[in-house]
């Protein structure tokens, strides 16, 4: 509306005005009644914003324009203007206000670092979040390039995706920063370019998820991987991992050259993805003992047996080869086991050589007691002879008791050389083969010889006197 009020100076204040300020919000009266003198004494117009209370209890804003008007001596004799209801702007205001506070809130306290960038790439907003990530200040931020907080090394890149974000493009990917000690901060950056109305490039806005840590432990788990790889790598063994299906996990680069050379059987036949039960087959060669060796492993892989081991047979057309199998289970119980083949033909090839010569060894010591038992035969029959001949009884007597004893070893060399080990002799027959022959020899009626049966203990036991 608009109104006018005469004779407002403040010595002679009319009741118009007053009651004017009566409408006026208690808390915005003392600066609309400020500003109203200030323009009337500084002679030039006004405009101020402020709420009245209405009679029904509700408020009003307000925006009021007005100016004075003054006589010829230079007094205010009036003032005009309009008042504007503005009360659906100020709620307007309000609420954006309210959104862009919650709003401002949500940034701030985002677990995502966000960061966005004028046209010129220049920092003009960054959370807490991103600038604690770096070690850094918003303050410290606002107005640097991005390339501030990044390695030399990675600035190419940096400078082809900024080129894309130029032309609209957006993009998700893994980018490091430099934290403010040094330290390396690996982020996934979801960058997204601003346009204007007309496609025109304004800037772009970015959100950052830290995953530093998960950047290490990934680091951590190669540098672990590597290191088995290399002491899987550096055995002759072929190794392989089952999961719990028997399926080929891993292999060691020893199982692939074998594989190659194996008559060119490549990886898609005995390789990863394959499974290892299927894998054996008569056309590769002799697989004999495969079903033992299954049955083996799916114990181990059951978790009925701590291991499994076997050797066995696996002839190529052109020479004899001998592997020994060990399947030993991962841990966890998932079922997963390790399978070793290790190339055994050469300790084949040398027990064989052994066992040959062990034979002929056998056979060269049974013929040297065949020998000795034969010679000293022959030595107890020239006594037996001479024995014929001699007329003296203390004579015969003596040449009797050589040729017993010398018999007595005859009979130790014929144990030796009809037994079945030569490392042995059962010392029960020898007794029992010695005690006839002396008791055939020097027998008499009143002499017993018992020879105790095998397994018997002497219940004696010798005690030395006491000193």
């Amino acid at each position: 509306g608009i109104f006018s009020l005469f004779e407002i100076d403040r010595e002679s204040f009319v009741p118009t005005y007053e009651a004017f300020l009566e409408f006026v919000h208690p808390e915005d009266r003392g600066s609309v009644d400020r500003t109203y003198w200030e323009s009337v004494h500084g002679k030039k117009s006004y405009e101020f914003e402020h709420r009245l209370l209405m009679d029904d209890g509700r408020i009003k804003w307000v925006n009021e324009i007005g100016r004075t008007e003054y006589d010829d001596g230079g007094h205010p004799i009036r003032s005009i203007g309009t008042v504007q209801d503005i009360t659906r702007r100020k709620q307007m205001e309000a609420a954006l206000h309210e959104q862009e506070t919650q709003y401002r809130r949500f940034v701030d306290t985002a677990r995502e670092g966000i960061w966005a960038m004028d046209s010129q790439h220049l920092t003009s907003y960054v959370n807490q979040h991103i600038a604690k990530m770096l070690g850094c200040t918003a303050e410290e931020m606002i107005g640097r390039p991005i390339e501030d907080f990044m390695f030399a090394e990675d600035l190419a890149g940096h400078f082809q995706r900024m080129a894309e974000r130029r032309q609209g493009k957006g993009g998700n990917y893994e980018h490091r920063f430099r934290h403010k000690d040094g330290r390396t901060i690996w982020t996934i950056v979801s960058a997204t370019a601003l346009l204007d109305d007309l496609g025109r490039f304004q800037g772009s806005f970015a959100m950052f998820t830290d995953i530093t840590e998960r950047r290490q432990m990934e680091a951590r788990l190669n540098e672990q991987a590597d290191f088995t790889r290399r002491i899987l790598d550096s055995t002759d063994a072929h190794i392989a991992i089952l999961d719990a299906q028997g399926i080929i996990v891993d292999v060691n680069t020893p199982w692939s050259r074998f594989a190659q050379e194996n008559q060119g059987v490549g990886m898609d036949k005995i390789g990863p993805g394959v499974s290892y039960f299927c894998a054996w087959s008569a056309d590769y060669g002799d697989v004999a003992g495969a079903a033992e060796s299954f049955d083996g492993i799916r114990q181990v892989q059951r978790g009925e047996r701590a291991s499994f081991e076997i050797e066995y047979p696996c002839h190529s057309p052109t020479e004899n080869r001998w592997f020994s199998l060990r399947a030993m289970p991962l841990l966890g119980n998932t079922g997963h086991v390790l399978i070793s083949h290790t190339n055994i033909s050469t300790l084949k090839c040398t027990e064989e050589h052994l066992s040959v010569a062990l034979a002929e060894k056998e056979v060269l010591l049974r013929e040297v007691h065949h020998r000795v038992k034969n010679n000293l035969a022959a030595i107890i029959g020239l006594m037996d002879m001479q024995r014929g001949i001699i007329d003296d009884p203390e004579g015969r007597g003596i040449l009797t008791e050589l040729s017993d004893r010398i018999r007595s070893m005859s009979l130790v060399h014929e144990k030796l050389y009809r037994a079945e080990s030569l490392a042995n002799i059962d010392f029960h027959d020898y007794i029992q083969a010695l005690v006839s022959h002396l008791r055939t020899s020097f027998g008499s009626p009143r002499i017993q010889c018992e020879v105790m049966p095998r397994g018997w203990r002497c219940p004696w036991i010798w005690r030395y006197p006491a000193a």
